[in-house]
């Protein structure tokens, strides 16, 4: 790019505005206003009103925003700090909790819609405003809803009610190895961060390549868009294929480094011998041997997920078109490559922990973790899959108080503004955030019950190869499953 004259002009034949001390071309204004105009001839009026409504709510009522994603931080934080004084207790009443703030969120949104309708009935016909009626409509397809993910969750619970006391076991211990390590939750911030930091880079990287190339104008001279390169395509590409290398990287250092910390709370018999700063102390392990084989395991998911990414493209670019077989052909390819995914997913993070623990490269690692996986397949159905599901429960109850907040406020500031499209932003803000601190109590747990399952194969809790596990796990997880070996 140009230099910027000490006057703050351009200079350079190409037409540029200055931008952060630098000169970006006309062309990429020009560009974007022209690709925004193709993308809304190709919506309906209709759908821009509504658009126009949703964004003019957000914009008008983003305190309210502000505020809920606070309270959702508020809430994980609390939700946190208790369970390390209180896990059972907790797990218990997050599990009946979440049924409770659904009925109540249920109700609330009933009588807010009765409340609305009859708002809406009292209004002279020719006085009525249509984001009246918006509101109306909306909560009560909202409150359907809710009814019925709230009698399936209902139903679930009762199903699992046995295999829940299990769970509650290995959650307590897990929290007490959290508790002795707190940085653990400012980890993944610091992971966020970097790559946070990455994506402005990609982004800014990425505009530059779409607008890079010969450009188009029609007779009239107006910019109609760029000509095709084979060059920029295949660049274009290689960018994304590295979006999705490094966002997988990132997460495999950061699973890997809670995987260290608690595997190295796990495998002292005295737990009050755990090393200071276990986190960090992990971090610089990852760093230091075992990068190689995070990016190994990262560049296979992310090859499976980029050739999901060109499925999806095939199956929009024969959307429409009477090539039946083939869109057959393609969707199908794209639900084996998700199950693949999945598995990949699921792989990864077992050799992660079994990289953590012995610092085996990643192909034997993920041998390694499988065949515990297959071996205490059990222990992993009953008490990993539970705890996934009561973590789960965590995050909706979070997202369920932090909902109900947020619609007590809309109430007392704004009676018939359109605040549906709001809460539900609010919503899915409080279930991200809450979503980062379960995240870190998931791979807490699957590692405590890897290390659990490995210590079983190794030692026979004889005085020569004694247990490492505390007692009151091995009680609690053998007394619901069968003896440790």
């Amino acid at each position: 790019m140009d230099a910027i004259f000490p006057n703050g002009t351009c200079m350079g034949t190409i037409s540029s505005a200055p931008f952060l001390n630098r000169c970006v071309p006309s062309q990429l204004e020009e560009a974007t206003a022209t690709i925004i105009d193709k993308i809304f001839n190709l919506i309906s009026v209709n759908f821009g009103s509504i658009a126009n409504k949703i964004f003019s709510s957000i914009a008008e009522h983003w305190r309210i925003i502000v505020y809920g994603a606070l309270i959702a931080m508020g809430l994980g934080l609390l939700w946190i700090f208790l369970m390390r004084f209180f896990a059972g207790l907790i797990t218990w009443g997050t599990v009946l909790g979440v049924l409770a703030c659904l009925g109540l969120l249920c109700y609330q949104l009933y009588y807010q819609w009765q409340k609305a309708q009859h708002t809406y009935d009292q209004i002279p016909p020719n006085q009525r405003l249509s984001i009246q009626y918006d509101n109306v409509i909306a909560l009560k397809v909202i409150f359907i809803v809710l009814c019925c993910i709230s009698g399936i969750l209902a139903l679930i619970v009762l199903a699992m009610f046995s295999r829940i006391r299990l769970a509650v076991g290995i959650i307590k211990e897990t929290s007490k190895a959290i508790g002795i390590m707190p940085s653990i939750f400012v980890f993944p911030i610091f992971i966020f961060a970097i790559l946070a930091a990455f994506l402005v880079y990609w982004t800014f990287v990425g505009l530059y390549l779409a607008t890079s190339g010969t450009a188009s104008y029609t007779t009239e001279g107006l910019f109609e868009g760029f000509k095709e390169n084979k060059t920029l395509t295949y660049f274009q590409l290689y960018h994304f294929f590295g979006l999705l290398w490094t966002y997988a990287f990132l997460m495999a250092v950061n699973q890997c480094t809670i995987a260290g910390s608690i595997s190295l709370w796990y495998w002292v018999q005295d737990k009050s011998d755990t090393p200071y700063f276990p986190v960090w102390k992990s971090f610089y392990r990852v760093l230091r041997y075992h990068l190689g084989s995070l990016a190994l395991g990262s560049m296979i998911l992310a090859i499976v997920q980029f050739i999901r990414w060109m499925l999806r493209l095939l199956e929009k670019k024969f959307k429409g078109k009477e090539a039946f077989l083939a869109r057959f052909v393609v969707s199908c390819l794209n639900c084996i490559f998700g199950c693949f995914e999945r598995f990949i997913k699921f792989l990864d993070k077992n050799a992660y922990i079994m990289i953590a623990i012995y610092g085996y490269s990643f192909c034997k690692g993920a041998r390694r973790g499988f065949s515990l996986i297959v071996s205490n397949v059990l222990r992993v159905a009953a008490v990993g899959v539970i705890s996934s599901f009561i973590l789960f429960l965590g995050r909706v109850f979070i997202t369920v108080l932090t909902v109900g907040a947020s619609l007590y406020l809309f109430m007392e500031v704004d009676h018939d503004g359109f605040y549906i499209a709001p809460v539900i932003l609010i919503g899915f803000i409080a279930f991200f955030i809450s979503g980062g601190f379960m995240s870190v109590y998931d791979m807490a747990i699957d590692t405590m019950l890897l290390c659990f399952c490995e210590d079983c194969e190794r030692n026979d809790g004889s005085a020569e190869r004694p247990y490492y596990c505390r007692k009151s796990l091995r009680k609690f997880i053998d007394g619901g499953i069968g003896p440790c070996c």
